[in-house]
């Protein structure tokens, strides 16, 4: 679909904001290491409100996405605040640990705002319309990013798979309306479970994948419980064949991908991981995954 003049507008427009940014983070920098030669270098750049509130009037952006950047954005000022204050009273340097988190909540905003542009550029929202979730499509896109992250810049993330338990049965039950209400609500579960930065998908029937930013394996299995103390919480209720009530439950598999690792076979081995598992152990569960070599796999299955 060719972009119209006002779409190619609004992306002109997210240029000139990634650059003003860059900006005002080397001034941050600056004020935070060297606060005796800074003025007032605070300032956030006023363009990103603008921005923000044209194409929320013109629905240029899904308002989920829109709501998404503003907490990124909260977040990532307030911390620039209390960083140069911290910086300006007590003329220490911040603590690596947190002077890291602001660094990567910029490189967020940075990658949220490129990856807009890529994706209006391409004509298509990157969203899935059911779930409000990011699309199948974009996932593949995103996570072949965060894997080149990874292996250049050593930054860790984190992969969980949550499955609708017997999803074939109950897609065979429900309504399409009834389905459509299922999808939403588990979305909506998932969505309390990552943070501002982090990225979740409907990457298939009854599957969903999200995306955890800077975690490792326990991290990931932190996430997955607390979808499952949602789930349990909701209690989303599906009715059988013969008028009886069961509870929706989800199963799901942890993995921390490593420099090099292929996406595929990453997703490949974690699904038939989490399939091998559930068949042993139904119900809602949570699998931590650790990859293995080629060699191991196939012992193991030789053992199986």
């Amino acid at each position: 679909m060719a972009l119209t003049y006002e779409i190619d507008s609004k992306l002109k427009e997210l240029s000139p904001i990634i650059d003003e940014h860059a900006e005002w983070y080397n001034r941050v920098m600056r004020a935070v290491f060297y606060p005796e030669r800074s003025g007032d270098p605070f300032d956030p750049p006023q363009s990103f409100n603008t921005w923000m509130h044209s194409a929320a009037q013109d629905d240029f952006v899904a308002k989920v996405t829109l709501e998404r950047l503003r907490k990124i954005q909260v977040e990532l000022y307030e911390m620039a605040s209390d960083l140069m204050h911290e910086a300006l009273t007590s003329g220490a340097r911040p603590d690596f640990k947190i002077y890291d988190e602001f660094t990567n909540l910029y490189d967020d905003l940075v990658y949220q705002l490129r990856r807009m542009e890529h994706d209006a550029v391409q004509a298509d929202t990157g969203m899935d319309v059911a779930t409000g979730l990011r699309s199948k499509k974009a996932m593949t896109i995103d996570l072949e990013r965060e894997m080149e992250r990874r292996a250049r810049r050593g930054k860790p993330f984190c992969l969980a798979i949550a499955q609708i338990d017997s999803y074939d049965q109950i897609r065979g039950l429900v309504t399409e309306e009834r389905h459509r209400e299922i999808l939403a609500a588990v979305a909506r579960l998932i969505k309390k479970c990552i943070r501002s930065f982090d990225d979740a998908y409907r990457s298939g029937d009854g599957e969903f994948i999200m995306c955890l930013k800077h975690s490792d394996v326990a991290g990931g299995t932190a996430a997955n419980n607390r979808l499952r103390r949602y789930l349990e919480e909701e209690a989303i209720v599906v009715q059988d064949e013969k008028g009886r009530n069961f509870t929706l439950t989800m199963s799901s598999c942890v993995a921390e991908p490593l420099p090099g690792d292929s996406l595929e076979d990453l997703l490949a081995n974690m699904r038939n991981d989490l399939t091998r598992f559930h068949s042993m152990a139904p119900g809602s569960t949570t699998l931590e995954y650790f990859e293995q070599s080629p060699l191991s796999r196939y012992v193991q299955e030789l053992d199986s």
